[in-house]
């Protein structure tokens, strides 16, 4: 029997669509480091960056309460193809007022409108994965996609160093022209284009239980990522070293969501999911409690490597959840939901971390994940099962 990981990597429709995943993801991972780099080269501040940043995550947030509701019932390619081109053309529009030295407030303006109208588009690209391999190889795929997400946030903003000596502007056209080869590539990639085996009428978001119980599980995780990469300088610091090496935290995480996302994804589904799942998340609980009792430094970075460990398999069982428990049509629009709640999840944390400190947040985000992940097992229907559709073979 072909592994679930063989079946996935020998798939050309998986590659074309991590290829066009990579490209509409890319920009929105680049705008954080984009706008407070230019803002730090123009103004010797990142505080301006920093508002930008924000702006154009409210856009985006305030806009898939309505993004949500219509992107499943429209062609995921013509979609996709808009949203990219709105949001790379914006991006040149903000370029030229920064350039001819335009009032801050439309600097801001243009980062939120920026962030509207990319709303959705991570669930548009989401909700294409099923398409893209056998039903038997569903779940192997969605964690190879959430592993091939957690190496994209690290190699997006590599785009911005690379462009910033050359002018201060040129992290913002970076991410205007990686939006527009989205565009340019979307019509000669092996895409899957489902639309015509899927009722657009059935499009309208209909309320799943347990699907809502991933993603409200998700949002837990936001708050996770918010403890251990918004709190990387204060660890860091709290061991005596230097500021700068805050990205050691940030590459422990990512090696060891690597890791457990191959090992995962390598994996024939068992018998006994459910109690997999929970010896997953026992991984994160511990590492995470481990790390909030101050441990001597070699145990403090065991403890960052065995609560990544398990991170992008339970990300990829949360979306490989979603893909069983609604229908095809409604998939983008529930996407848009989780990959929105994430990121709200992420803000509290941020939010939190301010207000209480690492050690209670990671003890406290630990165990809300905990006891997310065994509701969600608990509401849904056998973690074996795979998705309802066959998939097409490449």
């Amino acid at each position: 029997m072909t592994s679930p990981l063989r079946e996935t990597l020998t798939s050309r429709r998986f590659w074309s669509y991590s290829l066009v995943a990579a490209l509409c993801r890319a920009p929105a991972l680049m705008v954080a480091v984009a706008t407070t780099t230019t803002s730090l080269m123009l103004t010797g501040r990142i505080d301006t960056g920093a508002l930008m940043t924000t702006c154009h995550v409210v856009g985006t947030l305030a806009a898939t309460p309505i993004a949500a509701r219509i992107v499943g019932g429209r062609p995921a390619r013509r979609v996709l193809g808009v949203q990219m081109a709105a949001h790379g053309l914006l991006w040149l529009v903000l370029w030229a007022a920064i350039g001819t030295g335009q009032p801050v407030w439309t600097w801001y303006l243009g980062a939120a409108l920026a962030g509207t109208v990319i709303a959705g588009s991570g669930g548009v690209i989401r909700s294409l994965l099923p398409y893209t391999v056998p039903e038997n190889a569903g779940r192997s795929a969605s964690t190879v996609d959430v592993t091939f997400m957690d190496l994209l946030i690290f190699l997006a903003p590599l785009v911005v160093a690379a462009t910033a000596p050359l002018h201060p502007l040129g992290p913002i056209a970076a991410m205007a022209l990686v939006s527009l080869i989205a565009v340019a590539v979307l019509p000669f990639t092996g895409l899957p284009s489902p639309e015509t085996d899927i009722d657009r009428r059935g499009s309208r978001l209909r309320w799943n239980t347990a699907a809502v119980a991933w993603i409200v599980f998700g949002a837990a995780i936001g708050v996770y990522f918010a403890t251990v990469e918004v709190g990387a300088t204060a660890l860091i610091t709290s061991y005596g070293l230097d500021v700068g090496l805050a990205w050691i935290v940030f590459l422990l995480l990512s090696i060891a969501s690597v890791v457990g996302g191959y090992l995962d994804a390598a994996r024939t589904p068992g018998r006994h999911e459910a109690l997999w799942a929970f010896g997953a998340v026992a991984l994160l609980v511990a590492g995470c409690l481990l790390l909030a009792s101050g441990p001597p430094l070699p145990l403090a970075a065991a403890a960052l490597l065995l609560s990544g460990l398990p991170v992008a398999a339970l990300l990829g069982l949360r979306s490989h959840m979603i893909d069983v428990a609604v229908p095809p049509a409604q998939r983008a629009g529930y996407f848009s939901w989780a990959f929105a709640t994430q990121n709200v999840g992420f803000a509290i944390g941020s939010t939190a971390l301010a207000v209480i400190g690492q050690p209670a947040l990671l003890t406290a985000a630990s165990l809300t994940t905990m006891v997310a992940l065994v509701v969600a097992v608990g509401l849904s229907r056998s973690l074996r099962e795979p998705a309802p559709e066959a998939a097409v073979r490449s």
